[in-house]
C-alpha cells in the first residue's frame, strides 16, 4: 500500500482489519485468553483462543504432519481480518492482548502527547 493511501485511510478514521477482530483484542482478558500455535520449533504464533485453536491443539496431539496442520489454519487470519467467521479464524495477539482496554487511531494518540508504535498490532495503529 502507498503512503499517500494510508494517510488517506487513518484521515478517515478507517482500518483494514475488521471491526470484530479488534474488539476481540479488546475483550481479551485474563492470562488464558491467548495461546501458542507452534506448528513446529521454528514457527510459533500466539492466538486468542476460539474453536480453530482448540482444534488445532488437538490435532498437533496427534501427530498430525506439518502440511496438515498448515492446510487446517490455511486462510484463518485472511478470515479474521475481513470479518469471517470468529470460530474459523485465527485472532492473533501477543499477551499484550489482555492490557488493550480501547482501539485509538494515530491522531489521537498523538493529541495526547504520547505515541506508542506497536507494529505487531497494526490495528491500533492504522
Amino acid at each position: 500500500m502507498e503512503r499517500k493511501d494510508l494517510a488517506a485511510r487513518d484521515r478517515a478514521g478507517s482500518s483494514d482489519t475488521d471491526e470484530e477482530y479488534k474488539q476481540r483484542i479488546v475483550k481479551a482478558k485474563g492470562p488464558d485468553a491467548t495461546t501458542i500455535i507452534a506448528i513446529d520449533d521454528i514457527l510459533q504464533v500466539r492466538a486468542l483462543k476460539n474453536s480453530l485453536i482448540d482444534g488445532f491443539h488437538r490435532l498437533k496431539a496427534t501427530g498430525t504432519t506439518r502440511l496438515e496442520l498448515e492446510e487446517f489454519t490455511v486462510g484463518s487470519l485472511r478470515r479474521a481480518k475481513q470479518g469471517g467467521n470468529p470460530d474459523t479464524s485465527t485472532y492473533m495477539a501477543g499477551t499484550i492482548a489482555e492490557r488493550i482496554s480501547d482501539i485509538v487511531t494515530v491522531k489521537e494518540l498523538t493529541r495526547s502527547g504520547c505515541l506508542l508504535v506497536i507494529t505487531s498490532l497494526s490495528f491500533v495503529i492504522w
